[in-house]
């Protein structure tokens, strides 16, 4: 064999190798290429979710406020079959305050016209030391639940000198349709 020969042999081998070669690894550049393709579409969906999930996100914080103030001001001028609440509070901050409630009398308001706020007249009568009588009325004018006092009358409950009775007049407010 001469060297032309090998020469020639050598080639043909050579471009049968690289034919072999490039029919095995055309395939996997081919799928390659498109796993890449595959990757970028879903990075593109990924960050079109997330942008939704933050939009979402904002949203439910945002209706997560509205409904903290919605329960805030629920409480602040609640329905009017919310009186056994209120009663039960007034009852808590008399024990509170370590005053004895003789009695609690509540008389609808007549609404004049529709633009009116409905509310209720509230007649407390309460007996204990004067001190204890303001901590009762500061305790209640601080309730969350929006409540007038109009009046506070305190008189001496008899011959005992620390025992005085409060007369306690005022209004608290409720909502028509709640």
């Amino acid at each position: 064999m001469s060297n032309k020969h090998r020469v020639v042999i050598i080639v043909i081998m050579s471009v049968i190798m690289l034919g072999i070669f490039l029919a095995l690894i055309m395939p996997v550049l081919r799928q390659n290429s498109q796993i890449r393709f595959m990757i970028e579409e879903q990075k593109k969906a990924n960050s079109s979710l997330t942008e939704r999930i933050n939009q979402l996100l904002g949203i439910k914080e945002k209706f997560t406020m509205l409904y903290a103030q919605y329960q805030k001001y629920s409480v602040e001028l609640p329905s009017k079959s919310d009186i056994q609440v209120l009663t039960n509070e007034i009852y808590n901050i008399a024990q509170f305050a370590e005053v004895e409630i003789q009695s609690i009398r509540y008389n609808e308001v007549v609404l004049k016209d529709q633009e009116q706020t409905p509310a209720i007249d509230i007649n407390i009568a309460i007996t204990g030391e004067y001190y204890n009588l303001l901590v009762f009325t500061q305790t209640l004018e601080s309730m969350p639940r929006t409540i007038t006092l109009e009046s506070t009358e305190m008189s001496l409950a008899g011959e005992g000198y620390p025992e005085m009775i409060a007369l306690i007049n005022g209004k608290t407010y409720y909502q028509l349709n709640p």
